[in-house]
C-alpha cells in the first residue's frame, strides 16, 4: 500500500539542528536515535555528548556486552530525566569501516520500524557517517532520508543533529526546498558582566 505524501505547504517533517551539548538539554522529543558502530570506542558524536550527559550510561551498556553496536541491534533505554527527552534507542551499524549507505539504510528503517511499534512520533537523530572521515557525502544521506522518510508513517518528524552548521547546509542542499528547514534555537542568556 502506497502511503500518501504530505500536503503542499505544510510544514517540513524534517528539522535541521547543530549537535551541541545544549542541543541534548531542549531535545523535546519522545526518543534521541543514536547510530553506534560496533568499533566505536570511545562513542562518538551525538553518542559520546550524550554518553558525558548520561555519567556513562551508554558506555557501561557497551562494557557489560548488553549493547554492542552489531549490526541490526536495537536497544531502547531511559534518560533518567537528564537530557531533554526520556529514552534513547542505540542502533547498531556494525563495524565502522563497513558504513555505507546499504548499513544507514537499514539503521534508518529499523528506527522507524522500531519508533512506530514504541509509539514515538518525534524523534532526533545524527544520520549515521555524516562528517565522518570516509562517511557517506551529505548529498547522499540526504536522498536516502528522503527516501526512508517518504515510506515512514505520516506522523513522524525528525530533527537531524548535524555536527557543524556547514554540513547542515551542505544536508540542507541536498534535501532540497520544502523538505527540511532549521530549528529555531532559542538564544543563550547573556554573559554576566
Amino acid at each position: 500500500m502506497k502511503r500518501a505524501r504530505k500536503p503542499a505547504g505544510s510544514a517540513p517533517r524534517l528539522r535541521l539542528v547543530t549537535l551541541r551539548l545544549e542541543t541534548l538539554d531542549r531535545l523535546g522529543v519522545d526518543a534521541l536515535v543514536l547510530g553506534v558502530c560496533s568499533d566505536d570506542r570511545p562513542l562518538q558524536g551525538a553518542a559520546g555528548l550524550c554518553d558525558w550527559r548520561l555519567n556513562g550510561r551508554l558506555s557501561a551498556l557497551v562494557q557489560s556486552g548488553a549493547f554492542t553496536g552489531a549490526a541490526d541491534e536495537v536497544l531502547l533505554t531511559d534518560t533518567g530525566a537528564r537530557i531533554g527527552t526520556a529514552r534513547v534507542l542505540l542502533l547498531g551499524l556494525g563495524p565502522k569501516g563497513g558504513l555505507e549507505l546499504a548499513a544507514v539504510r537499514r539503521g534508518l528503517r529499523q528506527m522507524l520500524v522500531v519508533a512506530k511499534k514504541a509509539c514515538l512520533a518525534r524523534l532526533a537523530l545524527e544520520l549515521p557517517g555524516l562528517g565522518r572521515p570516509n562517511g557517506p557525502a551529505p548529498a547522499e544521506l540526504a536522498a536516502l532520508t528522503l527516501e526512508v522518510v517518504d515510506k515512514a508513517y505520516a506522523e513522524v518528524e525528525l530533527e537531524l543533529l548535524v555536527p557543524s552548521r556547514e554540513q547542515g547546509e551542505a544536508l540542507l542542499h541536498g534535501l532540497g526546498e520544502g523538505h527540511a528547514e532549521w530549528r529555531e534555537e532559542p538564544s543563550s542568556p547573556p554573559a554576566p558582566a
